[in-house]
Parts: structure tokens; sequence; C-alpha cells
């Protein structure tokens, strides 16, 4: 449950009904999202991704109309959008350096309501794009919590660092492939290490 006072509010046009979840007089904002109508019982697609942009409960912006496109080609019933960060910023450039200036103070409680289904039922996928910029711990706990809820972070690619790319100028014709974070896998590397060293021991 927040605890925080946030603003929620929607619309509904042109066939889709749209949400958003802002915080500290629309600075921060939580929760987007776009159900597809008349299509509202089928599961929803979770993104998590960079930090919002212009999209509101409104207004559309590149990022969501590329979401809405995907998950309209995957027979889903709409998607919502958290993020690994909630301030409100249309240039990437523009962010606090540190990862946790740019979380509000109800990041996390939005995000397990996400993950839980609170804003509609979600597909067992959820699409991860947050890029290099948004790799780090607020983005590996974000993982672990998907994989706790025996969901699967999926992207549609990766980048040179093995972080999930951002949907933007990505190919309709991708499909959505399953990854492990650059910590999972320096994880996995470690135990794989130790292993080797066990079996080799005297």
């Amino acid at each position: 449950m927040c605890t925080v006072k946030y603003e929620a509010c929607g619309t509904v046009r042109d066939d889709i009904e749209r949400f958003a979840i802002f915080g500290d007089n629309r600075r921060y904002r939580y929760v987007l999202r776009r159900r597809f109508l008349p299509d509202s019982g089928k599961p929803l697609r979770l993104c998590v991704w960079l930090n919002p942009s212009k999209a509101d409960e409104k207004e559309d912006d590149a990022s969501v109309r590329v979401g809405m496109g995907f998950a309209r080609r995957w027979g889903d019933g709409g998607i919502v959008i958290i993020n690994v960060g909630d301030l409100v910023e249309t240039y990437s450039t523009h962010l606090p350096a540190l990862h946790e200036d740019r979380r509000g103070p109800e990041h996390w409680p939005h995000v397990f309501d996400a993950m839980d289904g609170r804003y509609g039922a979600i597909h067992a996928d959820v699409l991860c794009g947050w890029g290099d910029e948004g790799a780090g711990p607020i983005a590996e706990q974000t993982v672990a919590f998907i994989r706790g809820r025996n969901l699967r972070p999926v992207a549609l690619a990766l980048t040179k660092s093995g972080n999930p790319g951002h949907p933007l100028r990505k190919s309709y014709d991708l499909v959505p492939i399953a990854f492990e974070t650059p910590q999972e896998r320096r994880e996995a590397w470690a135990r794989a290490v130790k292993q080797t060293r066990a079996r080799g021991a005297p």
C-alpha cells in the first residue's frame, strides 16, 4: 500500500483507456497504463523502462506509442509502464547522476502493485528496456523481484554491455528474448568458478 499522497487520473479516447499515477505535483510518474478497448479482458504487458517522459493520463509519447504497437502485435490487452527511475524528464542526459535521486518516495510500492497485477492482470513476460543508462542496483533489484514473482524478464535486444535495450527504433518483427543482467552473469560465473575449484580440491 502506498503511504504518500499521489494523483491517479484517467481518460478514454480512440478506444484506449489512459491512466497514470503521479506524485509530488507530477514531479514523479509511478505508473502509466494503456488498456485497449474492447480487449480489456486480455493480460496487459508490463514494461520496465528508464524514466518517464511526456506521457500522462491524456497524451502518449513516442515510447508509449511504440510499446502499444508491440503489445497489439503480441495480442496483449494493453501495457502497464513502470520505470527504474520515476523522475519525469524528457532528456535522459538531464537525469541526476545518482540513480537513487531519480526514484520517487513511493517507487517500490507501485512497482510491487504493478507486478502483483493491481493495475490489471499482466503477461508472464515482462518487457525490460532501461539500457545502459538505467543499469545499476535498482535495475538489479527490479529483476530479482520479477523473478521472485515467477515472471520472466525479457528484452527486444541487449546493449553491448548486456543490458535490455529500449524498444524505440526497434523492428516490430523482433521477438522478446529472456536475459540475465550483467550482475546475474557475474554471480553465475563466480558460482561456477567456486564449484570448479571445489571439485578440484584434494
